[in-house]
């Protein structure tokens, strides 16, 4: 196209930048990043949210949260999407309360969390022994009408068996199971 003299738009942009992030190549994606800066091509929502979900694929959490102010700076709102690729990240470097934070951050937007982002808090919560607080999530759920999952039940349950509360978790199994959800027993004591 750079040949032929066909400038490349934003469309162009951004394919290239979601797949060198799709590719686990980051450093690429930047490049192209950067470059369409240079081209005065202006980056949208799309573009960010691919590079933010790519720096997080990588674990490059302060790189991520870098951009993603760059692109608030810019006018531009990050979606729900980018907010769980973050999430999802904050919960795997153990920064539960950093999860949380932005979480609470996206509902006072006015913005719905996905069951997923749901998941891995309460887990996170859970490996932290922090079982209160995915109790409470839980609770904050059911209050807005989410109904949990499996993965949910599976993480609360685990977390009552790692605090030594087999009564607790075998309780819950059995309410569980009258509402004729199955519990995954891997990894449960």
């Amino acid at each position: 196209m750079v040949e032929s003299g066909i400038p490349a738009d934003e469309f162009t942009f951004n394919i290239l930048i979601d797949g060198f992030c799709k590719d686990r190549n980051v450093l690429a994606a930047m490049k192209v990043f950067d470059e369409m800066q240079t081209q005065g091509v202006t980056a949208s929502l799309i573009t960010y949210c691919s590079l933010i979900h790519g720096l997080c694929a990588c674990g490059k959490l302060d790189e991520a949260i870098a951009l993603r102010d760059q692109m608030m700076c810019s006018g531009l709102k990050p979606d729900i999407f980018t907010y769980s690729a973050i999430i999802k990240v904050f919960c795997k470097k153990k920064m539960v309360d950093k999860a949380r934070e932005l979480f609470d951050d996206l509902v006072k937007q006015g913005m719905v969390p996905t069951s997923l982002m749901y998941n891995t808090l309460v887990d996170a919560y859970c490996k932290s022994r922090r079982t209160e607080d995915a109790f409470a999530l839980h609770n904050f759920m059911l209050d807005r009408g989410v109904l949990p999952n499996t993965a949910t039940y599976n993480s609360l349950i685990g977390g009552l068996y790692s605090k030594g509360d087999t009564e607790g978790a075998k309780r819950l199994k059995n309410e569980l199971a009258n509402k004729g959800l199955k519990i995954d027993n891997i990894g449960l004591g």
